[in-house]
């Protein structure tokens, strides 16, 4: 009887142990790379985990990456946003910001492996990631900072190796809608393309 009693309290206690144990690598897995856990968006400080969304590996649908200038300036993505909301979109059209210090941040849309309307193509809506410089590169005295070019690169790279996107679909927004000039003229595009290799 006695034994019963105490093999039922060490099946108990090493049940417990267990569900401690998931939920603490289960916080690790969200928190991980990102600083604001379940915020609308997040601050990517470990690229090696951006392909593990909310402890899945993201799904192998994209098939290119365009890039963006947000056509405005702006430290924060609330200024981003607010600009976007003017325009009449109810959503950020980018899956990450890349901001003048550096910063790279992902919004909801790359949490959530969603489309973003971010051209009038509704194939590359639904299989390019968006990213967008913060800037307003059309005009000559805005050129990227070279932090930002950094990120981009980095970043660029990394999303290329992790879902096997080759050089010739990293595009400019221009290329694939014809009624922008996104990331702008003065955005260095050749020389982004040569550092991708």
């Amino acid at each position: 009887m006695t034994y019963g009693v105490f093999d039922l309290i060490v099946r108990i206690t090493a049940l417990i142990c267990i569900i401690v144990f998931s939920i603490l690598i289960a916080f690790t897995v969200l928190k991980g790379p990102f600083e604001g856990g379940s915020a609308a968006s997040i601050v990517i400080h470990d690229l090696s985990r951006v392909c593990v969304i909310e402890g899945k590996v993201t799904p192998v649908r994209w098939k290119s990456i365009i890039i963006h200038h947000s056509g405005v300036s702006g430290e924060s993505l609330e200024e981003i946003r607010e600009h976007y909301s003017r325009m009449g979109f109810s959503r950020l059209p980018f899956h990450f910001l890349i901001f003048r210090n550096g910063k790279i941040q992902a919004t909801r849309a790359w949490r959530r492996q969603e489309r973003c309307e971010q051209t009038l193509d509704d194939y590359f809506n639904r299989t390019s990631i968006a990213v967008c410089v913060v800037g307003n590169f059309s005009k000559e005295e805005n050129a990227p900072l070279p932090a930002q070019m950094r990120s981009l690169r980095k970043l660029v790279r990394f999303l290329m190796r992790c879902f096997k996107i080759q050089k010739l679909d990293v595009l400019p927004c221009r290329e694939v809608d014809d009624t922008t000039e996104s990331p702008g003229k003065y955005f260095p595009w050749m020389g982004f393309l040569r550092s991708l290799r």
